[in-house]
């Protein structure tokens, strides 16, 4: 624009746009950034007013939360820390939810599910051991918590799978993190204080956890019985039909055998 002789500049500033910031895509690069593998995961939408799994089967019992086979072929295996890779990823699946494979990037998670009795189980432990805390904590979509530890790189790790009802151990797998949206329509988000992308940094896993053994039911305080034959029977024909897919159905089957006593 011209005033006279007098030439006036206007510099319009490049904004990236929120959704942009806040995109699935935006966010996975950043946790890679961090050293942390990633992958994609199916998400949950809603269809005629209900949440369901984007992977298209609607009796999905682990509604986004699995891989998108055709991206991770290989599942956990195919995380990546490459932002080509991922650029790739979410260029072509843009709502996928994120993964964080564990172990490949140093880092333990205990979660907490109230749904199974997590929080009175945890409140047990920490009497016992002291607090189990950590700088980095995200609030789950199912209501639970995730609290990220990190251990040392490179070095082999044995924890228990499980510290009690409602809180599993998690190294050799992974878990779902912020932006992701859970099958319950929730999303996935980081405390206040504990968000690693806004610095925080997962405290030391403590030596304990490692050698704890886990609270034992009630059940397990009675003598151990023997199953007839025909119960066996009847129990492996059960498990005959399970759906193989169903990592819920599985756990309640485990769950239920476990509470026979019989060992």
């Amino acid at each position: 624009a011209h005033r006279g002789s007098e030439r006036l500049r206007l510099t319009v500033p490049v904004v990236t746009p929120i959704s942009d910031a806040r995109s699935p895509l935006s966010f996975a690069r950043r946790y890679a950034r961090l050293g942390w593998h990633v992958m994609p995961l199916w998400w949950a939408h809603q269809v005629d007013g209900a949440w369901r799994c984007a992977c298209g089967n609607e009796a999905c019992e682990n509604q986004g939360k699995h891989p998108i086979s055709a991206a991770a072929p290989r599942g956990q295996n195919s995380a990546t820390t490459d932002e080509t890779t991922i650029g790739r990823w979410w260029s072509q699946y843009p709502q996928a939810n994120i993964g964080v494979v564990l172990a490949s990037s140093n880092l333990v998670a205990i979660d907490i599910d109230p749904r199974n009795g997590g929080h009175i189980t945890i409140e047990g432990i920490e009497a016992r051991h002291g607090p189990l805390r950590s700088e980095v904590t995200q609030l789950t979509g199912g209501g639970g918590e995730h609290r990220v530890f990190c251990v040392p790189a490179g070095q082999q790790i044995q924890v228990p799978g499980t510290l009690g009802a409602g809180i599993d151990v998690k190294h050799n797998g992974y878990i779902v993190v912020e932006p992701s949206r859970h099958g319950s329509g929730r999303q996935y988000v980081w405390e206040a204080s504990s968000d690693p992308l806004e610095g925080a940094v997962p405290s030391p896993l403590p030596d304990w956890v490692r050698s704890v053994r886990p609270a034992q039911p009630a059940i397990e305080q009675a003598a151990s019985r023997v199953l007839e034959a025909r119960e066996v029977l009847e129990l492996q024909s059960a498990l005959a039909v399970l759906d193989p897919d169903g990592r819920d159905n599985w756990k309640d089957a485990g769950m239920a055998l476990h509470a026979t006593g019989a060992g």
